[in-house]
């Protein structure tokens, strides 16, 4: 249980320092930017104080070593000097008197301290020293060199023959004036003299300084029972070799040498050009460098606490910076559903808090185009259910009308009818007329039919009358609707106007908002989707509204020639009243002709002859009338099909109404995803 408490909150912790995660990485690059330049300038340090403080040791070492040659090198040219100056200037010397010689090295002999002792040596190799000593040396190498060479001579370490003391000899030979070898004088010097320069060569605990020779004898050393042994006695061969190879190289120089128990040593060493001897100095090597390893040891220190404070700090500096990358990931988790109500309170004068006022702009602008998107499809949803209302009302008005039309319909069939009917009896009144004009015998009992039937006529007529009256009335409230759905259809196409203005604004809408959204980058796919559905929605109200347009002109088109077809059936239908009225004119002076007929009987022929006349044109009236009616009832059925092509229309009208009413509820739903302040 405890395992799964820790697991549980060591994962988050994990997930936040991922490699993916944003704050890991910009822990990672502070961490690269810093640590990595400051471990190169570490090493670069730590390898140029290396490079400086062993050249300074080198120069240290070399400074010893060279001043100690400049002043052995001094020394022994001095003595050389002073010597090479007797030979020349001193008459004893120069004529060869042995005794004053003698007299004269005693006396110098305690001027110069670093000088054992001077003698004189004869042609025969018999020494006369500054002690009153006589010493054969016909044996010593630096003899024997000097007579051969006629030139100084700086011998070996030798033994002195007369104390027994590690002795170096500086011969100078006497020539005359021919050049010839006549002997020499000499000087001697202990290396416990020479000891006063090497005991200089101090170089931290261990370092110490000896000379060896050209031969490679010891000519002093520390240990002053190797004084007169080889090199090789405190070198092993491997320390000898690299010390001769370096030396066969260049007269001085430094080199590393390790001896038998691994202890590392550099050695120094300058050859002193009169002598061949060599100057060398010797120093333990970890001492030398010991302020090297402890710079280096606190250089790496450095560059660890160093690291840690980077470390430090770019966590604490990514931990600021990722806050508002992680308030503004949460944001826009809200954002991709719906919600715009989140808002980020982080201030700060830099970039990261413009981001955050940038964030919050946007939002704000994303909640106004909603808020205007959500209000312009309540008004398209609001317009849709008043064009259906309209729509609705316009198909009760068309079924009115076409309910009118068919009971105009039947009254013009009825007209027709009756006209035919009234042609008929016209025609019989003619036969009857034409039989009076043949037989006027008979006139008194057709006048009584013939009255009958001009009664029978003559209530036709006032029925024919009445009727086009009820034509008449209905033409004209036909054409009055008419121009009332007129009327309404102009409504309906300012509606659609409306409508189209509308979804012209929701399709700009919707443009601007994918425009934000493309600005928002991968942020604002949410807000893409939606706006494209909010555009498809549009035009989708566009389309339908262009559709209703279309079908409200070709309603307004139907209902003008409808209107123009009813004035029409309007002004037949007043002539047909007008030509009625005569005819019942006409029957009207019928019956008093009739009438007149059974008064005077006597007056028949002539009566009957004027009433074939009137018969005649009563007929051709009749036959007009006829046509007429006729053309009436074809204007009514016409009428008729226009107001059944209305009624269609504002059905179709009703049915786009109702589906644009639908597109806008959908677009209500979708903007209602979104939540608002």
């Amino acid at each position: 249980m405890n395992s799964s408490n820790k697991q549980s909150r060591i994962l988050p912790i994990i997930r936040k320092l991922s490699v993916k995660s944003f704050r890991a990485k910009m822990i990672a690059t502070y961490l690269l930017i810093s640590i990595i330049p400051m471990l190169f300038s570490s090493i670069f340090f730590a390898y140029y104080l290396n490079n400086v403080v062993t050249k300074e040791i080198h120069t240290k070492e070399r400074d010893v070593v060279n001043s100690n040659t400049v002043a052995i090198e001094y020394a022994i040219q001095r003595n050389v000097s002073s010597l090479e100056q007797i030979t020349k200037n001193n008459p004893d010397v120069i004529n060869g008197n042995k005794q004053g010689i003698v007299d004269y090295f005693a006396q110098i002999k305690y001027a110069n301290l670093e000088v054992e002792e001077y003698g004189y040596v004869d042609e025969q190799d018999t020494a006369f020293t500054s002690s009153g000593s006589k010493l054969d040396v016909s044996d010593r190498d630096y003899v024997k060199k000097s007579r051969d060479t006629k030139q100084t001579v700086i011998s070996d370490i030798l033994v002195s023959k007369r104390t027994g003391n590690h002795i170096i000899v500086i011969f100078v030979p006497i020539l005359d004036q021919q050049n010839n070898y006549k002997g020499g004088i000499f000087s001697t010097v202990t290396t416990e003299n020479l000891d006063i320069f090497t005991d200089m060569i101090k170089i931290g605990e261990t370092g110490f300084g000896y000379l060896v020779s050209s031969t490679g004898t010891l000519l002093n050393y520390p240990d002053k029972s190797l004084v007169g042994k080889n090199v090789n006695e405190i070198l092993t061969p491997e320390q000898s070799a690299k010390l001769e190879a370096a030396a066969k190289k260049q007269t001085n120089g430094i080199v590393d040498v390790t001896d038998e128990n691994g202890d590392k040593r550099e050695i120094s060493f300058n050859t002193i050009p009169s002598t061949g001897w060599r100057l060398i100095s010797t120093v333990d090597y970890d001492e030398v460098y010991d302020s090297v390893e402890t710079a280096r040891t606190i250089s790496i220190w450095l560059t660890i606490i160093t690291a840690v404070v980077a470390a430090v700090f770019a966590l604490t500096l990514s931990l600021g910076m990722t806050k508002l990358v992680s308030k503004l990931t949460d944001a826009v988790k809200k954002l991709a559903t719906g919600d715009l109500t989140p808002r980020l309170q982080f201030y700060r004068k830099d970039e990261l808090g413009q981001l955050a006022l940038d964030f919050n702009y946007m939002v704000d602008s994303f909640s106004l185009i909603v808020g205007k998107a959500s209000h312009a499809a309540e008004q398209v949803a609001a317009s849709s259910e008043q064009l259906t209302a309209t729509a609705m009302n316009s198909v009760t008005v068309s079924n009115h009308i076409a309910q009118s039309t068919q009971e105009v319909l039947r009254a013009g069939e009825s007209q027709l009818q009756g006209a035919e009917q009234t042609s008929t009896a016209m025609g019989e009144m003619a036969v009857g007329v034409q039989r009076i004009a043949e037989s006027s015998s008979a006139v008194t009992e057709l006048s009584q039919d013939s009255l009958h039937e001009v009664q029978k006529g003559s209530v036709a007529i006032r029925e024919a009358v009445e009727q086009m009256k009820l034509i008449h009335h209905s033409a004209r409230r036909s054409a009055e609707d008419m121009q009332t759905l007129e009327g309404y259809s102009q409504q309906i196409g300012e509606i659609v106007t409306l409508i189209t203005d509308i979804t012209n604004q929701t399709n700009l809408l919707s443009l601007n908002a994918s425009i934000e959204a493309a600005r928002a980058g991968e942020q604002g796919r949410g807000f893409a989707v939606v706006a494209n559905e909010v555009k498809k929605l549009s035009e989708q109200s566009t389309l339908a509204a262009a559709n209703i347009g279309n079908l409200i002109r070709e309603v307004q088109a139907s209902t003008a020639r409808a209107a123009a077809e009813m004035n029409q059936g309007v002004q037949n239908a007043d002539r047909g009243s007008e030509l009625i009225n005569t005819a019942g004119q006409a029957f009207t002076q019928i019956a008093s002709m009739f009438q007149e007929v059974s008064n005077q009987i006597q007056e028949v022929s002539a009566a009957s002859q004027q009433m074939s006349a009137g018969t005649e044109q009563v007929t051709a009236s009749m036959a007009e009338i006829v046509t007429m009616t006729d053309g009436s009832y074809r204007h009514t059925q016409r009428i008729g099909e226009g107001a059944g092509q209305q009624l269609q229309s504002m059905e179709e009208i009703s049915s786009a109404s109702e589906h644009l009413s639908s597109m806008a509820q959908e677009l209500q739903e979708a903007l209602s995803q979104f939540k608002t302040n």
